[in-house]
C-alpha cells in the first residue's frame, strides 16, 4: 500500500512537470544517443492511469517524464498508446519527444504529449497543452504544429506556431466536407 502511496504522490506531482537531474556540467551533450523505457502506471481495474517513461543518456543520467493519460485505457487493446517519436517540435535542430496518449474516440483522433529539449538545463520540459492538438504534424518549411480533428463529416483543422519558447494556437478554421446527394 505504501508503494502504492509514493507512486501516486509521484504521479500527482509529475503530471504537470516533467523532471530530470540537471548534469553538472552543461557542456555534456546529454541528448545525444539517450534510450527510453516506457511503463504504465495502472488502477486497480488493472487500466493504465500514465505513462512513466524512463530517459536514460549514454553516460547514465536518468531523466523520468510523466504523461497523464486523459482516460483509464486497455492498453493491449489500445495500440500505439505510449508510444515515442523523436521529432524536433520546437525545430531547434534538437530531437523533442511526442508521447502517443492514443485515439481518444473512434474518428482516429490520436493526442499526444510533448516534450522539448531544453539545451541550457539539459533536460526535457513538457509543452503546455500539446495534448490540445490531434493529430499534429510537424512543418518544417512554416515552422508550425498543425492539428486536425474529425467528428463524421466535421473537420477543424489548427495550427500552432512558437512565440517566445511557447506554443501558441495561431489559426482555427472548422469545415463540413460532407460529399452532397
Amino acid at each position: 500500500m505504501n508503494k502504492i502511496t509514493n507512486l501516486l504522490t509521484l504521479l500527482f506531482f509529475a503530471t504537470v512537470f516533467s523532471f530530470g537531474v540537471k548534469a553538472q556540467d552543461a557542456s555534456v551533450d546529454l541528448r545525444k544517443g539517450m534510450s527510453f523505457r516506457v511503463s504504465y502506471v495502472n488502477s486497480e481495474e488493472g487500466l493504465a492511469e500514465a505513462i512513466l517513461i524512463k530517459a536514460k543518456a549514454s553516460d547514465g543520467m536518468t531523466f523520468w517524464l510523466v504523461s497523464q493519460l486523459p482516460f483509464e485505457r486497455d492498453i493491449n487493446q489500445d495500440a500505439g498508446v505510449g508510444k515515442i517519436s523523436e521529432d524536433d517540435i520546437n525545430f531547434d535542430g534538437i530531437p523533442d519527444l511526442q508521447v502517443s496518449l492514443g485515439s481518444m474516440d473512434s474518428y482516429g483522433n490520436f493526442c499526444y504529449d510533448g516534450y522539448v529539449w531544453n539545451e541550457e538545463e539539459q533536460c526535457f520540459e513538457a509543452v503546455s497543452r500539446y495534448s490540445d492538438i490531434y493529430n499534429p504534424e510537424l512543418d518544417k518549411e512554416t515552422r508550425t504544429v498543425r492539428g486536425v480533428w474529425r467528428q463524421g463529416d466535421d473537420f477543424e483543422f489548427t495550427t500552432y506556431a512558437w512565440k517566445d519558447g511557447e506554443l501558441v494556437k495561431t489559426e482555427e478554421r472548422r469545415e463540413n466536407l460532407s460529399v452532397a446527394e
